[in-house]
């Protein structure tokens, strides 16, 4: 809870973003959108990269935070992965620049990277003092408190550590994100203010289409969709990281889109709110947008009683038996190879021409096979003398029959919606 609110002229209070317990809240969710994405992601490493005194441009990384690095970095990392494995968007990152507090406040960045390929497979590496090729990927990571700085091809400004990162690694790189805050204007009156000066600057980036966490959201919805219930409240359960995460702005909008089109398509199907939306409701402050949005503006309609859902799940049983016994009564009466009368009264005379010809076709292609001339041979002489007009139609109808087909692969009306329906 923000301890020093602003109020609108709306009269809606909003957070300071600058008190203990708004940078807090910061940190908190940045930490499980960064576990999130760790989730989607087949590898997810921390990289501290610095800068040497070999050149001007080196030097002057290290005075100022130049962004273009990052950027540059990035680049090659993309470029190299889809000409290895054909693969696009592959990679994703958090970067926060710092400036050190010890010495000569020298600038150096922290690079979360999350990727579908192994990254640690381009690009050479090397030790920065003999010079010795490292190939294996264990001797890449660091594992301990002592830190293995490597020579990367694809940072030639300086030297680089590599962790696989947990949540508190993660944790670690994020503090140096949220050092915007840390100054001295923003730290009035905290209890930072005696230390604001050593956190002076930071330099916070990351990747915004999709936004970080974004896809883990995504899967996440696509869940409650398949399952047709809505969740009890807006806190989300990342795995591997011990907390909930409380999505805010487009993240939180988002979900909350997806709750009311669960709800929605529960009404339209079974004619009743979906599983836990009246729990999802009452969690929420209904003078608050996200409120607004779950009731699309409007205020929540009474309660329906259990006589009136009786009543809805009723109406929809009678019209799914209606359904069924309509289905039946077009298997009777469509069960030959010619069209019954029923059918024939909605055609007009074009399509009755077109329903002649084609029956026609049907009738001589199945009198003509093998199987139906088999039939026959069974018969009697007296009964196929009994056989007139249409007797070919007849005929096949028996043989149809007989032979225990599908009638609706013979129906010249397979085109009729009623008729397509009933043999599905």
């Amino acid at each position: 809870m923000c301890k020093r609110p602003h109020t609108l002229t709306t009269g809606q209070q909003i957070a300071c973003r600058n008190c203990n317990d708004c940078i807090k809240v910061r940190s908190n969710e940045w930490l499980a959108r960064a576990m999130a994405e760790k989730e989607t992601s087949k590898h997810c490493y921390s990289i501290t990269l610095t800068y040497n005194d070999e050149n001007q441009h080196n030097r002057d990384g290290a005075r100022f935070f130049r962004y273009s690095d990052i950027q540059r970095l990035l680049k090659k990392l993309r470029e190299a992965a889809f000409e290895r494995w054909n693969i696009r968007g592959a990679v994703r990152f958090i970067s926060a620049g710092e400036i050190g507090s010890k010495g000569d406040q020298r600038c150096h960045w922290h690079l979360v990277l999350y990727s579908q390929v192994e990254l640690l497979e381009l690009g050479t590496f090397k030790n920065p003092f003999s010079g010795k090729l490292i190939n294996t990927h264990d001797q890449k990571i660091t594992t301990t408190k002592t830190k293995k700085r490597l020579a990367w091809s694809m940072w030639p400004e300086g030297f680089i550590t590599v962790q696989e990162p947990d949540q508190q690694g993660i944790a670690y790189a994020l503090i140096y994100a949220l050092k915007d805050q840390f100054n001295l204007e923003k730290s009035k009156g905290t209890m930072r203010q005696t230390r604001s000066e050593n956190y002076a600057a930071g330099h916070f980036r990351m990747s915004k289409v999709p936004p970080i966490g974004g896809p883990w959201l995504d899967k996440k919805i696509d869940l409650l969709f398949q399952s047709g219930s809505v969740l009890p409240n807006l806190k989300l359960n990342v795995p591997s990281y011990s907390g909930y995460w409380y999505p805010s702005r487009v993240l939180r909008e988002k979900l909350l889109r997806a709750m009311v089109t669960i709800n929605d398509l529960s009404r339209e199907q079974l004619g009743r709110s979906a599983p836990q939306w009246k729990t999802l409701l009452s969690t929420i402050d209904p003078e608050s947008k996200d409120y607004e949005v779950l009731t699309d503006g409007q205020r929540q309609e009474e309660e329906e009683t259990d006589d009136a859902d009786l009543q809805r799940r009723f109406a929809l049983r009678s019209k799914e038996h209606d359904r069924t016994r309509e289905h039946r009564e077009t298997r009777k009466r469509c069960g030959g190879i010619t069209p019954c009368a029923s059918c024939l009264r909605s055609l007009s005379d074009e399509d009755f021409d077109a329903v002649s010809r084609e029956t026609s076709r049907t009738v001589e292609n199945i009198t003509s096979s093998s199987a139906f001339q088999l039939s026959q041979k069974a018969r009697t002489p007296q009964q196929v003398q009994q056989e007139s007009g249409f007797g070919s139609f007849e005929l096949s109808d028996r043989f149809h029959r007989k032979t225990s087909l599908k009638c609706h692969k013979w129906c010249s009306l397979l085109t009729i919606a009623s008729t397509k329906q009933a043999f599905r």
